[in-house]
């Protein structure tokens, strides 16, 4: 079964990256993509690399099952450094991961 990926924001620049390689894999399914800031989902439009579901991050959720959410907004977010840095190992492994070669 593949993965599933929901993508919420595409403002910042590494998330199209990662969509990209979601695409390629055999064993990855993009599920959603969501931008709810208005110019940017224009912006992506033009460019034509990204189709965008969904306006609304709850909606998205509301209705497509998905294992992965990858977020490509400037977020602020509270988080002890501990925390921080295990997160960012999990989230450079698992791009890694996706970097490799698809199984056969």
């Amino acid at each position: 079964m593949a993965l599933r990926f929901a993508f919420a924001g595409f403002r910042h620049s590494h998330i199209q990256e990662l969509y990209k390689l979601v695409q390629e894999r055999s064993d990855t399914e993009l599920a959603a993509a969501c931008e709810e800031d208005a110019a940017t989902r224009a912006d992506r439009a033009k460019e034509g690399r990204i189709r965008i579901t969904h306006e609304s991050i709850a909606q998205m959720f509301d209705h497509v099952p998905c294992d992965v959410v990858a977020i490509g907004d400037y977020l602020a977010v509270e988080a002890d450094a501990e925390t921080v840095q295990r997160l960012n190992r999990d989230l450079r492994s698992e791009f890694a991961r996706l970097k490799t070669p698809a199984p056969k």
